[in-house]
């Protein structure tokens, strides 16, 4: 069900109250989350992305990109808050990193819970409105990440 501002929902809560029963860290990328759709073992969350968050100083001055690395450490964070992950995967799988992401912007991050121990990430430019999460620009970065538990 979305959850957030404009979502159409029926329930009272706002995408601010739903995110204070969890333990954020104060980062920008959790700063930035602007709409969070939960569907079974799916979670998807937009982001707006600014140019001059910490991450991109020096990569690159005049021209800021989203490094690869940088997109693997939020999907991991993400799925340690929202999905209950351990700290760090023991393994990742299948990582391709297919554009860059030139900020400012909005980013999706698709998390989905696979069977056995493993979760599968997505970040994907947003070309629309967050109602309709399943349109995507450009992939950005893609894997499997593998847990022990």
């Amino acid at each position: 069900m979305p959850v957030g501002p404009g979502t159409g929902s029926s329930r009272e809560t706002s995408l601010t109250d739903e995110l204070q029963s969890y333990k954020l860290p104060a980062t920008p990328e959790f700063a930035a989350i602007c709409h969070w759709h939960k569907q079974d073992s799916r979670q998807v969350f937009l982001l707006n992305v600014e140019s001059d968050w910490p991450v991109f100083a020096g990569h690159f001055p005049h021209q800021p990109i989203l490094p690869g690395i940088m997109q693997v450490h939020w999907a991991v964070q993400f799925a340690q808050v929202f999905m209950g992950k351990s700290a760090s995967p023991i393994e990742i799988k299948q990582l391709k990193f297919r554009n860059i992401f030139i900020p400012p912007g909005r980013l999706e991050l698709e998390l989905s819970a696979l069977s056995g121990h493993e979760l599968s990430f997505k970040f994907c430019s947003a070309l629309n409105e967050p109602d309709q999460a399943e349109l995507h620009a450009q992939v950005h970065a893609q894997g499997r990440l593998r847990y022990a538990k």
